[in-house]
């Protein structure tokens, strides 16, 4: 018997993510996306290979953040880095969005002092909700 897996967008570039939502592509290491202009969207659990922050009014209420589920308030802000799992399941609901999300590559990093203290940075570990309106 065939167990139900759910299926996970790998976002290895940041143009995985920003066409999957039907973003324009902008630069092939970054992607900034407007979801007033893509929504509605389809949700999806993302495999991040790159950093991200999504910053929005309104988000889904409940979204996976690696092994956690967590409650997401409105005027948010999200932080992802590479190796981490987030997002929502796709259930075939249209998700209206808005807000923006910025995505770039590691390698847009490279070479730079950036570089070796994105490590020490704690937006790109954990979850942040803020109350900025």
């Amino acid at each position: 018997m065939m167990k139900n897996m759910k299926t996970i967008l790998k976002v290895d570039n940041p143009n995985v993510y920003a066409e999957y939502v039907g973003a324009p592509l902008l630069h092939p290491q970054l992607a900034l996306i407007s979801y007033d202009e893509v929504s509605p969207l389809r949700s999806s659990m993302n495999n991040y290979g790159v950093y991200g922050l999504f910053i929005q009014k309104q988000f889904p209420k409940y979204l996976s953040y690696g092994t956690k589920s967590i409650v997401v308030g409105d005027s948010s802000i999200i932080a992802v880095a590479p190796g981490q799992i987030g997002g929502a399941e796709d259930n075939g609901t249209p998700l209206f969005m808005n807000g923006w999300a910025l995505l770039w590559s590691a390698e847009l990093l490279k070479g730079s002092t950036l570089e070796g203290k994105m490590e020490e940075y704690h937006f790109s570990h954990t979850s942040t909700q803020t109350g900025c309106e």
